[in-house]
């Protein structure tokens, strides 16, 4: 049996920096100008010094880092604001794809210093959210526990937390309707581009009976986008849930959802960088080692072990 996406001629996307023009905000030119410098810089940097990678993820990371604490003290300081928040998402996802464009470059040690220097980026998420709208447990699932906890189990039952099965199970599926049961069929067609972009989506925070499994499903639909070839709204909604995601810092459990901010983090970057990196090429062929390319696979590299921080999660690797 053979399903739409193997039968169909693969649709084509637009690749390289420029693929990204008013990808953060409409017009916005300032996230393509930086992937047009990181792929220049990834491209010649075994011509530098050795360490120059590990000296570029150390800035982009403390920038970060010193941008959130600057405005988590304004925010203190002042009337509480939300108008630096696009800025604090920018240097996130700046952060993340320089990290899959130097990744293959940085030693172990590196990785895992980087990982630990993380924790003031997602500490600076949840102070500056506190600033902003005080204390809430965003991660709290009071009401619809029936739904929600069918959606963790489906995040489980998809190997979502084990890339070795979870890419090949996906583009192998035969039938759509095995798809994901937790969401129903053709859910991709069914939704609107509004309500994918990060606007609508954060809109959804403070009302949500349940943030974390509001990003559980999420998940699905950004794969179920991949196997629609549909990468405008697969990649609005990935850069929405990064958002998302954020207000769960300081509350997320990693071993219930089997997922945690950083894996999202990764995945969106390594999305963004596996169509940037193509610098030169006006299309790309979505053939299904393409999307494969681009399917959820977590698992990253040693530095994730550390980032879920748990015995019991590294040895789902061993």
């Amino acid at each position: 049996e053979f399903s739409e996406e193997r039968c169909c001629q693969p649709r084509t996307a637009f690749a390289g920096p420029d693929a990204f023009v008013g990808f953060l905000q409409p017009g916005d030119t300032l996230f393509v100008d930086f992937l047009e410098g990181l792929v220049q810089a990834s491209v010649n940097q075994r011509k530098v010094a050795p360490n120059y990678a590990a000296a570029f993820m150390k800035a982009k990371l403390r920038a970060a880092v010193t941008y959130l604490e600057r405005s988590v003290n304004d925010t203190w300081a002042t009337t509480p604001s939300t108008a630096r928040l696009d800025s604090a998402y920018y240097f996130l996802l700046e952060y993340f794809v320089s990290l899959e464009a130097f990744r293959t470059y940085l030693s172990p040690a590196v990785r895992l210093a980087l990982v630990k220097g993380e924790r003031a980026l997602w500490k600076g998420f949840a102070e500056y959210y506190r600033a902003i709208w005080g204390y809430t447990d965003y991660c709290r699932c009071m009401e619809a526990a029936e739904y929600y906890t069918l959606i963790r189990t489906s995040v489980k039952q998809a190997h979502f937390s084990n890339n070795r099965f979870f890419a090949a199970a996906l583009i192998n599926r035969s039938r759509p309707d095995s798809r994901f049961p937790a969401i129903g069929h053709d859910v991709c067609s069914s939704l609107q581009l509004e309500d994918m972009k990060p606007t609508t989506q954060l809109s959804q925070i403070l009302s949500s009976q349940c943030v974390p499994g509001e990003i559980g499903q999420n998940l699905f639909k950004i794969q179920d986008c991949l196997l629609e070839q549909d990468l405008q709204k697969a990649f609005t909604l990935m850069y929405s849930t990064l958002q998302m995601a954020t207000f769960t810092a300081d509350c997320l459990d990693v071993e219930y959802w089997g997922f945690s901010i950083r894996d999202i983090a990764v995945e969106t970057a390594k999305g963004i960088w596996q169509l940037a990196r193509r610098s030169g090429q006006e299309s790309l062929l979505l053939t299904r080692t393409v999307i494969s390319h681009l399917a959820w696979s977590p698992s990253r590299g040693l530095e994730d072990h550390v980032g879920r921080g748990t015995e019991a999660w590294k040895q789902r690797w061993q």
